[in-house]
């Protein structure tokens, strides 16, 4: 009998030794499945537009909870959904490639960590429809991005699939993608899929984190394809910087749709509240482009109490939005500084209250665009010319059509010496 007693107790000591080999493996990340390979879609720029190709990835891991790192090499989960309870990082230096299999989601309850030195890779299926939720902890990280007070973001490039990046849950001072508190925005590519990136309070949609003293940067950001809705929390860029952000937000939009919204003093893509110190630096090749400035800040430029963009619009559909005494494209609240360049983009430009379409200290016409026309009367415009990057009126009266309205409209306008109708941008 005692023999069998110490039999049964040797093994019952043995399964508790096992469990708790299998509890730390599962704390653990996991590492290649030798022989697990699965297909993802890799986009890329060929120099004038999106291409793709099926692609096979090799010794895949599985990805479940309890995972706290992500070493080089590739993730997924299973065909089932999956909740990692965890912040989950990004090992300096390595680059994560994650696949998102089609009808499943996966979601970080508490974001993933992408340090300045690493990258982070985003792919879908053939169908797209998986799906990627992070959410930002509540300790002033980001989302998609880097955490609080550790320096710039890495790099991020999204290639397809459905992903919502929200720090405004429980976060606070930090980017739905980029910067954590005090942190810069890093790099972010965007090559598709459906992308819906939300700041917490103080930090961008897509960019920097509040300033919080660290002389935080907005980073750089390229969309060439997909769905893009970025929303700034209050006071940051819907893309671009967070509260006091310095130095220049770097963004070109070279296809694809997107709509940024500025929380509140946030331009929709350029400057936080009080982040006057640089230039915004914006081209928009082609896309369907819609801006939208928080209270007091620009739909494109600088946001509540100053900051300017450098800003070349060459194709596509363009909405710019200001929003109380701001205008719709450019320097902000006295703000001097900042280029313009219309090269053939169909821009509509809604400023604020009283304000001008356009505050820039130059603003160029290239191609079709001729002249500046502020419209005199119901069926009449009167042009103005820009010149050195002052305002010259050529008294010259023209009368409105299709031809002359159809590049440039502006829903409202301001000028000194009389009350003007809305004003059109028009070529020959």
């Amino acid at each position: 009998m005692e023999l069998r007693v110490k039999r049964i107790t040797g093994i019952l000591f043995s399964l508790a030794i096992l469990a708790g080999l299998m509890l730390t493996a599962l704390a653990q990340p996991a590492y290649a499945e030798p022989g697990n390979n699965q297909q993802y879609v890799e986009r890329g720029w060929n120099g004038s537009k999106v291409v793709e190709s099926t692609k096979t990835a090799i010794d895949v891991a599985w990805m479940t909870d309890g995972h706290t790192q992500m070493h080089n090499g590739w993730w997924y989960t299973r065909d089932v959904n999956v909740t990692i309870n965890y912040r989950v990082s990004v090992d300096a230096g390595a680059t994560a490639n994650i696949i998102l299999m089609d009808g499943v989601t996966m979601t970080f309850a508490d974001g993933i960590n992408v340090p300045e030195s690493s990258t982070l890779n985003i792919y879908c299926q053939q169908g797209g429809s998986g799906e990627l939720h992070c959410i930002a902890d509540t300790n002033d990280n980001a989302a998609i991005g880097a955490d609080n007070e550790a320096g710039a973001c890495g790099t991020i490039n999204i290639y397809g699939g459905k992903i919502t990046a929200d720090a405004s849950q429980y976060g606070t001072e930090a980017a739905g993608i980029g910067g954590g508190d005090g942190g810069s925005g890093g790099t972010v590519n965007v090559y598709g899929g459906e992308v819906n990136a939300i700041g917490s309070e103080c930090g961008a949609g897509i960019g920097g984190g509040d300033d919080d003293g660290w002389n935080t940067r907005a980073g750089k950001v390229r969309i060439y394809g997909g769905t893009v809705n970025a929303t700034g929390g209050y006071y940051g860029a819907g893309i671009g910087g967070g509260e006091g952000a310095g130095g220049a937000v770097d963004v070109k939009i070279y296809g694809g749709t997107v709509k940024a919204t500025g929380g509140a003093g946030g331009a929709g893509i350029g400057g936080g509240i009080d982040g006057a110190n640089g230039d915004a630096n914006v081209e928009i090749f082609d896309g369907n482009v819609t801006a939208q400035g928080g209270s007091n800040a620009t739909g494109i430029g600088g946001g509540e109490n100053g900051g300017s963009v450098n800003l070349t619009m060459k194709w596509g559909n363009i909405v710019a939005r200001g929003s109380g005494s701001a205008p719709a494209i450019g320097a902000n609240n006295g703000y001097e500084g900042g280029t313009v360049t219309f090269d053939g983009a169909l821009v509509q430009m809604y400023p604020g209250s009283g304000a001008r379409a356009v505050y820039a200290e130059n603003i160029n016409l290239n191609k079709g665009y001729q002249s500046v026309a502020y419209r005199h009367s119901e069926n009449e415009a009167m042009t103005y010319a820009r010149v050195n990057g002052k305002q010259h009126a050529d008294n010259r009266i023209y009368p409105l059509s299709e031809d002359n309205m159809q590049l440039v409209e502006v829903k409202n306008c301001h000028h000194e010496s009389f009350t003007c109708y809305p004003v059109i941008w028009f070529g020959p």
